[in-house]
C-alpha cells in the first residue's frame, strides 16, 4: 500500500529532472545559434574588396643649414673666435661658454665617438655635433623648455628631449670624473696652501648642501622631499676650494634630509677621513714657532656638527669666528655662480627619475670647472661674490632664522677631544698670523 502511494511522487521527480535537462539543452542551442549569426555578420564583408589604404601625411623636414644657429656658426666663425667682439660675447651669454671652449668640447665628443654626436653630415638627420651641442648648452644655461629650441635650431622637440638626456648622461659618465675629482698630489698641496694663507692650515675645502626644486617628485613619497623650503626638493652636497673650483658632488638626496644625515653618505667626506688622516700640515703656536699636525678637515656651516666658537670669549676667538664665517662663504659663492651660469638649476625640474637629476647637476659642475680652468672666475658672474641661502636670491628661497640653526638647536652633537684641541690650535694660529700681518685672501 505504501509503495503504491509513493509512486506518483517518484514519477513527478523524474519528470521535473527531465524538463530541467531539456530547458538547459534548449538554452545551449539558442546561444550557439546566436554566436553563429554574430560570426556571420562579423565576417560578412570578408569576401568584399579591401578598403582603400589611407595615405600617410609626410611633412618636409626643414633644412637645418637655413636655421639661425647654423647661419651663426657658419657665417660668424671668425668673429666668434675673437673674444673681444660683440658676437663672441653674445655667444657666451647665450650658450654659457666661450667659442674656443665650445670647439674643444665638440672635438672631445667626436674623439670619444658618441653615437649621434660624431659627424656633421649624417647623424641626427644631418644636424651633427656642432649644431646639437648648443641645444644642450641652451637648455642648461638658460633653462629653456624643449619646445623653445626648434624655432632656432630646426630640430624637433622629440629629438631635443632625447639628445639632451643622452648628452647629460654621457657627459656625467665621461667628463665629470675628468674635471671634478678628489684632490691628490700637487692639486691637494695647492688647496692646502690656499687655505693656509687665509689662516686655516689643513683645510681641504668648504662644504654645504644646495636644494633644487623637484616639481616631478613622486606623489607616493612626496613628504620625504619636502623640507624647510616648503616644497619638494632634492639636495646635493658639494665641496669646493677657495678658488671656487668644484672638488666633489654627492648624489641627489630627498630634500627633507638634513645636512648631518647627508654627510654620513658622502664619498668625499669618507675619503677625507680615510685617505687624508695622515696628511701633514703646519700651524703656528703661541710662541710663534711652527709645529706639525696630521689629518685634514672641511669647513661647514651650522647645519653640520658644531665647528665655530659658539660663545667667543677672547678677541682671538672672535676673530677666528669672523674669519671662519668669511671663508665658509666660498661654497655659497660657488652655488651663486653655478646657478647663475646654469639657470636650469634655479627652475623647477620636471624630469622624472633621480638619475636624470644627478646627470644634469654633475654636467653643470663639470662645465663650471672647465670654464674655471679656461679663464678663472668669469666676468660674466661678477655680481655673484655674495649669494643668499644655497646660492640663491629667489623669493621662494628663505634663510632659516638663527633660532632654528644647528648652533642653537637641542639636537645631539658629537664633541671629540681631538676636534676641540684642533679648534684651539687654529684659533692660536690665526692670532699669530694676524700679528705678523700674513693673513691673505686669495681669489682668482
Amino acid at each position: 500500500m505504501d509503495d503504491d502511494s509513493s509512486l506518483p511522487l517518484i514519477l513527478g521527480g523524474v519528470i521535473a529532472v527531465a524538463m530541467a535537462i531539456l530547458n538547459h539543452q534548449q538554452l545551449l542551442a539558442f546561444c550557439h545559434h546566436e554566436s553563429l549569426q554574430d560570426g556571420s555578420l562579423l565576417f560578412a564583408d570578408a569576401t568584399e574588396e579591401p578598403s582603400a589604404k589611407r595615405k600617410r601625411t609626410v611633412y618636409p623636414r626643414p633644412d637645418y643649414h637655413n636655421s639661425a644657429w647654423a647661419i651663426m656658426l657658419r657665417e660668424k666663425e671668425d668673429a666668434l673666435a675673437d673674444p673681444t667682439t660683440k658676437d663672441a660675447r653674445l655667444f657666451r651669454r647665450r650658450f654659457r661658454m666661450p667659442y674656443p671652449i665650445f670647439l674643444e668640447l665638440v672635438k672631445e665628443i667626436k674623439s670619444a665617438g658618441w653615437k649621434g654626436f660624431t659627424t656633421d653630415a649624417t647623424d641626427l638627420g644631418g644636424r651633427g655635433t656642432r649644431p646639437c651641442i648648443p641645444v644642450e648648452l641652451k637648455v642648461l644655461g638658460r633653462g629653456n623648455f624643449f619646445d623653445d629650441i626648434p624655432q632656432l635650431s630646426f630640430i624637433s622637440e622629440q629629438t631635443i628631449q632625447r639628445v639632451f638626456h643622452e648628452f647629460t648622461q654621457r657627459f656625467a659618465l665621461e667628463f665629470f670624473p675628468k674635471h671634478v675629482k678628489f684632490p691628490q698630489g700637487a692639486h691637494l698641496e695647492e688647496i692646502l696652501r690656499e687655505y693656509k694663507d687665509v689662516g686655516f692650515g689643513g683645510c681641504a675645502g668648504s662644504m654645504d648642501c644646495t636644494h633644487i626644486h623637484y616639481q616631478s617628485a613622486p606623489n607616493s613619497g612626496r613628504h620625504s622631499y619636502v623640507g624647510k623650503e616648503g616644497f619638494a626638493t632634492v639636495a646635493f652636497e658639494v665641496v669646493c676650494d677657495h678658488k671656487l673650483r668644484c672638488l666633489g658632488v654627492s648624489k641627489a638626496f630627498p630634500g627633507a634630509m638634513n645636512d648631518k644625515t647627508i654627510v654620513m653618505f658622502d664619498e668625499y667626506v669618507r675619503r677625507i677621513k680615510t685617505e687624508c688622516k695622515d696628511v701633514p700640515f703646519t700651524l703656528l703656536g703661541e710662541d710663534g714657532s711652527e709645529f706639525e699636525e696630521r689629518g685634514l678637515y672641511l669647513i661647514v656651516d651650522g647645519g653640520y656638527h658644531k665647528c665655530p666658537v659658539q660663545f667667543p670669549v677672547t678677541q682671538d676667538e672672535l676673530a677666528f669666528r669672523k674669519q671662519l664665517e668669511s671663508v665658509r662663504k666660498d661654497i655659497e659663492c660657488f652655488f651663486g655662480i653655478l646657478k647663475g651660469r646654469f639657470r636650469i638649476l634655479k627652475m623647477p625640474l620636471l624630469y622624472r627619475g633621480i638619475h636624470k637629476l644627478d646627470c644634469i647637476f654633475q654636467t653643470c659642475c663639470a662645465l663650471h670647472n672647465m670654464l674655471h680652468s679656461y679663464d678663472g672666475l668669469s666676468l660674466l658672474e661678477k655680481d655673484c661674490e655674495w649669494a643668499g641661502a644655497d646660492g640663491d636670491l629667489d623669493p621662494w628661497v628663505t634663510t632659516p632664522e638663527a633660532e632654528s640653526a644647528a648652533d642653537n638647536s637641542p639636537d645631539l652633537h658629537l664633541f671629540e677631544d681631538d676636534f676641540k684641541d684642533l679648534q684651539g690650535k687654529l684659533v692660536t694660529n690665526l692670532a699669530e698670523m694676524k700679528k705678523r700681518g700674513t693673513v691673505g685672501w686669495r681669489r682668482s
